[in-house]
């Protein structure tokens, strides 16, 4: 019987791979999309490599685990049990005497194990991905802007200083105008008819010739033959979603933490923020066991499967997947600060996918064996 069970997981496996190699480059592609999309729309003249595209791919991709690897588990389970219809191998496995249920037998305990390698994934790799991303997208990459990088005859913001470029040549930047707020505040303005960049001990630095200074104070205009002034780093970008860089350990702690605040304060932000942690707690309760419930659905309906074609196939997947998903969003608990529902509301209502999914499977599993 071992040797049946790995026959069918070996042939499971392959459809199954190249489902999720078409659904992660779609995925992966949608991240970088949404993670470049807004500092390439800031920072146009961003240096940016095909490594870093590279990585943010890399570290996009545990936050997707969680449907990926349900999704393709599915298609390749009911893609495997069309081949074996076609081929009358569930009628030879019944005519030698095995039945239905142990044909769906390794496909259960699969989803089963899948669910415990998922809820890692989302519970450690997320949250580590998450960090390397953010370090990535909203300090690594901002911060690789110089100001002698920044493109001519546009104002830029950088570093908390409004710079002006007219030109470049050979290095040296022409008609430079820069609006730097002082000490106090107050806005300094400088223009010059030529700068260049320095970097001397980590620091960098900017040597303008043959310009004048404007203080707050305009009755007043300074001349100058070189001035030099130390440039500031380029500002990092703020990057959303840190419930993401969390393990659920951690995401109780911080739900505590809301919770206690908005029981103090009722404030909206504190409610909103303390539905967003216990959303992301049932997310990661949620999404692992999607595994075993479709499994649970999977396994029967892929033993009962009949020389009906791939067809069939595709649409008993796609349907089973747009039921849970459609659920899922019909049943999320709405936004209300004046009554919020406990931490094991949320993550009942998460699981109600996931238990119809086992019930109905339940219901195919006592069925199989029947004629």
């Amino acid at each position: 019987m071992f040797l049946l069970d790995r026959y069918i997981l070996k042939q499971i496996w392959l459809p199954a791979l190249l489902a999720a190699l078409v659904i992660c480059v779609v995925v992966v592609a949608g991240g970088i999309q949404e993670q470049l999309g807004a500092l390439l729309d800031d920072m146009p003249f961003l240096p940016l490599r095909i490594s870093d595209v590279g990585l943010i791919s890399f570290y996009a991709l545990p936050a997707s685990i969680g449907f990926i690897v349900p999704v393709t588990f599915l298609i390749g389970v009911l893609l495997t049990a069309g081949r074996m219809a076609q081929h009358l191998e569930i009628v030879a496995l019944q005519a030698a005497g095995v039945s239905l249920k142990r044909i769906a037998l390794p496909i259960i305990l699969t989803g089963a194990a899948l669910s415990g390698v998922c809820f890692w994934v989302l519970d450690q790799a997320q949250p580590w991905a998450y960090r390397q991303l953010a370090y990535l997208v909203g300090s690594d990459l901002p911060l690789r802007v110089t100001l002698d990088s920044l493109p001519p005859r546009v104002m830029h913001e950088f570093g908390g200083w409004r710079v002006f470029i007219g030109g470049k040549e050979n290095g040296v930047l022409r008609d430079i105008m820069i609006l730097k707020p002082d000490d106090q505040g107050k806005l300094e303005a400088f223009y010059a008819d030529s700068a260049q960049v320095t970097r001397n001990n980590g620091k960098s630095y900017i040597e303008l010739s043959n310009g004048y200074l404007i203080p707050d104070d305009v009755q007043r205009k300074l001349t100058f033959a070189h001035l030099s002034q130390e440039i500031p780093g380029a500002s990092e970008r703020y990057v959303p979603g840190a419930r993401q860089g969390l393990s659920l350990r951690q995401l109780l702690s911080e739900e505590t933490r809301y919770a206690t605040a908005y029981a103090e304060s009722g404030s909206i932000p504190d409610a909103r923020e303390l539905r967003q942690m216990r959303l992301e707690i049932a997310d990661r309760l949620a999404f692992p066991l999607m595994c075993f419930a479709v499994a649970f659905v999977a396994g029967p309906i892929g033993a009962r499967t009949r020389r009906a074609g791939r067809s069939f196939t595709f649409a008993s997947g796609f349907i089973i997947i747009a039921l849970y998903f459609t659920l899922r969003r019909s049943i999320e608990i709405p936004f209300d600060p004046f009554n919020m529902q406990p931490l094991a509301v949320y993550v009942g209502v998460g699981q109600i996918p996931n238990l119809l999914l086992c019930l109905a499977g339940c219901g195919l599993l006592l069925r199989l064996d029947r004629i």
